[in-house]
C-alpha cells in the first residue's frame, strides 16, 4: 500500500507498507508461515518516462525479526 508519493523535479519518493505471510522458502529460510508488514522508502530518478535509477530503505532487522528469522 502507497501511503505517500512525493514528486519533484526528475525524483519522486514513494513512502509504501508491504503485507504478506512467510509461506515460500527466501533466502534459504524455510517459510514460518508468519505475518509482516514492512515499511520501505524508495527514491526513483527518472529521464523522461524512464527510472534511470532506484534507492530503497527498509528496516532488515525487523523484517527477519517478523518473519521468525532472529
Amino acid at each position: 500500500d502507497i501511503e505517500d508519493m512525493i514528486a519533484e523535479k526528475d525524483k519522486v519518493v514513494v513512502c509504501l507498507r508491504t503485507t504478506g505471510t512467510f509461506s515460500g522458502e527466501f533466502l534459504g529460510f524455510q517459510p514460518t508461515n508468519k505475518s509482516f508488514r514492512i515499511f520501505q522508502i524508495s527514491v526513483l530518478r527518472f529521464d523522461g518516462q524512464k527510472v534511470k535509477e532506484r534507492w530503497n530503505v527498509n528496516d532488515q532487522l525487523d523484517s527477519m525479526r517478523q518473519l521468525g528469522l532472529m
